[in-house]
């Protein structure tokens, strides 16, 4: 999620069917008040329901998917098929998925998918297979 374009809404959260989005802790992201909403990406799975309510509801656009393997490398983690029993609070990681970051993925398209996260049935419906 890119802290810089999300306005607070509380719509994603609010549409998560597995609650894995919430906000940012106070003092996150300085300069701002409320602060922005981040997801606990090990616990995703990658519906893409977060990414349609952004950019179809509110039209801030500020929610992409990106390949699970180029997570993986980038954040130097392990997306399992479980959520964790220790979940991670989300943080903002905007120096790799916003625009112009050092280490930017951004750029790699609108709406991206996380397939390998999706049901067979899914993958099927949505053309990937």
């Amino acid at each position: 999620m890119d802290v810089d374009l999300c306005f607070p809404c509380g719509k994603c959260p609010e549409f998560c069917p597995v609650g894995c989005i919430e906000y940012l802790p106070d003092g996150s992201v300085p300069g701002r008040g409320l602060q922005p909403v981040q997801d606990r990406f090990q616990e995703c799975i990658g519906c893409y329901v977060c990414v349609e309510v952004c950019a179809l509801l509110t039209d801030y656009d500020a929610i992409r998917m990106y390949d699970t393997d180029l997570v993986e490398r980038l954040l130097g983690v392990k997306i399992g098929d479980t959520p964790p029993e220790q979940p991670e609070p989300p943080k903002p990681y905007d120096e790799f998925f916003t625009e112009g970051g050092a280490h930017s993925v951004r750029h790699l398209g609108k709406g991206s998918r996380i397939t390998e996260k999706m049901h067979k049935e899914e993958r099927k419906r949505l053309g990937f297979e």
